[in-house]
């Protein structure tokens, strides 16, 4: 039998069905056979299946050609299921060699003929990726309630179906938990420590917002430093909302003992303390008589009155310090006296106390010329202003000083680098004392790897015997016995372990062999991460330290934030949201960028 090549401008690609021979007048094969099958299912009628799908379409009918147009149509615009699945849309290029399209519509388009019964269409995927779409912009969760939305969703699909408020908030915080638990994961198998810092966000409402963000270095030396909290507190001046920002982050991302916190709160836990002291001793008159007894007992001669401050008011707080810094003999010896005093401030604390009140002193000098009535002329303020440049110039020394010695171990993990320009920086910064600061970080650096060395035995021999008590609560609290790493010589494995490092002449430790081999040749681009990866095995201990040690935030200041002169402020509609949708989609959002 031989087909009438009957075609349409559209039907220019035939080929005949399964069995018959091809006619000179056929044209050429389309590309579309690549994806169809051509078979007879009756007298006069053949119909075209999905090789995907399995889908039938009609073809020929007696001798009527359906053309190739439905069939494009199929496997182009997304219909075909499986080559949706499969991420997968095809495109022909049109006789003459002009791109066929199928999305560009007839001359004559009826209404919706871009949709066909065919299509499969997926309410779940669309409310996931409408709440992707609320995260990843900072759209408000009721733009699914917006008509302009929803009829901008319904022309591209008639069958959308708008989720309600409750609905698009659950999925924004299925998208968040899930994230999370990914995020989760990799923490769990890192092999060195997550450094934190907190930043803090207010509000036009009562309350504020402490962001804590993460920075750590996973097993394949990639960098993170994701938002892994967003702690409402009260504000201003909850004296526990720091302290319990980091108590939520610590529980919720499993991270007790394996913390090193770089975040500014250690003063105000010791400001908290003092305040502490100090409201105990002014709650009742029975506290009072025992410190003025005490007081007359020890002899101390100070006439100044306990205050407790306005925690929104510095100066207050300067004056409470300072009044309790004069009677801190009696606040060290209290609990020998008053049974109901049990605040604890060691001699460290009174220091800090005392560094603090030193600094605030030319703060608040100068402040107080701001008071003065009428308004102060410009001249009388040189003079504080100086106070305070030359005391911040030595505070910034002593800062160095004291900084300086982290960052120069941080410069020693460099290859390029290691401990030369240490000593050509300090040669020039201290002069003739540059030797002794030099050996300070030199001796830091030996003695950081004898620490690390000592956890990694003791937790290598730890998991041999099946032990999972933690390194650092071994180290910090003596809690295992020493004759568990003791042989039947009576030398223990730990102390023939850290002879090599501190007694064997003749023995190089990893971290002398490091330092001794030539600097690594500086390139433009070098990255110092892929070099401590590739490097590892060779040096396992260094490179656990320098996994550390790299991922020190050197600011505890978010990267857009640097620049700011205020504290960021939260948004009324974002304060009106519950905490958990809140965290969810700054969280989310934050994990989502640093993909």
């Amino acid at each position: 039998m031989e087909l009438d090549a009957h075609v349409t401008p559209d039907n220019n690609d035939v080929i005949p069905y399964s069995g018959t021979q091809p006619n000179k007048r056929m044209r050429k094969k389309s590309m579309v056979w690549e994806y169809f099958t051509v078979e007879a299912v009756g007298a006069g009628c053949t119909r075209a299946y999905c090789n995907q799908c399995k889908k039938s379409f009609s073809y020929i009918t007696d001798s009527k050609l359906a053309g190739t147009s439905h069939l494009k149509r199929h496997i182009s615009m997304g219909i075909c299921q499986v080559l949706r699945e499969k991420n997968q849309q095809i495109s022909y290029p049109k006789t003459g060699g002009s791109q066929y399209n199928a999305n560009t519509p007839k001359k004559r388009p009826r209404e919706n003929s871009r949709f066909t019964t065919g299509i499969s269409f997926d309410q779940e995927r669309c409310n996931h990726d409408v709440a992707k779409m609320i995260i990843l912009h900072d759209y408000p969760l009721h733009i699914v309630k917006q008509q302009g939305f929803i009829d901008f969703l319904r022309i591209l699909q008639p069958q959308f179906n708008p989720s309600c408020l409750n609905s698009i908030e659950r999925d924004c915080i299925a998208i968040y938990l899930g994230k999370k638990q990914n995020m989760l994961n990799v923490i769990n198998v890192i092999p060195g420590q997550v450094n934190l810092t907190l930043e803090l966000w207010t509000s036009n409402q009562a309350m504020g917002y402490v962001f804590v963000r993460g920075h750590f270095i996973d097993n394949d030396w990639n960098l993170h430093r994701p938002i892994l909290n967003v702690v409402t507190v009260p504000f201003p001046g909850s004296e526990d909302s720091l302290n319990q920002t980091l108590v939520t982050c610590l529980s919720d991302w499993h991270l007790e003992g394996r913390l090193a916190a770089d975040a500014l709160w250690a003063m105000r836990e010791t400001i908290s303390k003092v305040r502490d002291s100090v409201k105990h001793v002014k709650s009742s008159e029975t506290h009072k008589e025992k410190f003025i007894d005490l007081k007359q007992h020890l002899q101390v001669p100070s006439m100044v009155n306990l205050s407790i401050d306005d925690p929104c008011k510095w100066d207050t707080t300067y004056h409470m310090l300072v009044a309790a810094c004069e009677l801190k003999e009696i606040f060290i010896c209290l609990d020998t006296t008053d049974s109901d005093y049990r605040t604890t401030l060691t001699m460290d604390d009174w220091k800090m106390v005392e560094t603090l009140c030193t600094y605030l002193k030319y703060l608040y000098d100068a402040a107080k010329i701001l008071t003065q009535q009428p308004y102060p002329t410009s001249n009388l303020f040189f003079a504080e202003v100086s106070k305070i440049q030359v005391e911040l110039t030595q505070s910034f020394d002593q800062y160095w000083r004291e900084s300086c010695i982290i960052l120069a171990i941080a410069v020693a993990m460099d290859p390029r680098h290691k401990m030369k320009l240490v000593e050509f920086t300090f040669a020039k910064t201290f002069g003739e004392n540059a030797g002794a600061w030099i050996k300070i970080v030199e001796d830091g650096l030996r003695d950081l790897f004898i620490e690390y060395s000592t956890q990694m035995f003791l937790k290598a021999t730890n998991d041999d015997d099946g032990d999972d008590i933690m390194i650092k609560e071994t180290c910090q609290e003596d809690s295992i016995d020493c004759s568990l790493f003791v042989d039947d010589d009576g030398l223990s494995d730990y102390e023939f372990y850290i002879s090599d490092f501190t007694g064997n002449p003749q023995f190089k430790s990893e971290l002398e062999e490091y330092l001794e081999e030539p600097l690594l040749t500086s390139v433009e681009e070098f990255d110092i991460l892929s070099w401590w990866r590739v490097n590892g095995l060779k040096y396992p201990t260094l490179s656990r330290i320098a996994s550390d040690i790299l991922s020190l935030p050197v600011s505890t200041l978010s990267a857009d934030s640097v620049f700011d002169t205020q504290i960021r402020k939260m948004d009324s509609y974002r304060s009106s949201l519950s905490s958990l949708t809140l965290e969810a989609l700054i969280c989310a959002k934050d994990w989502f960028q640093s993909e």
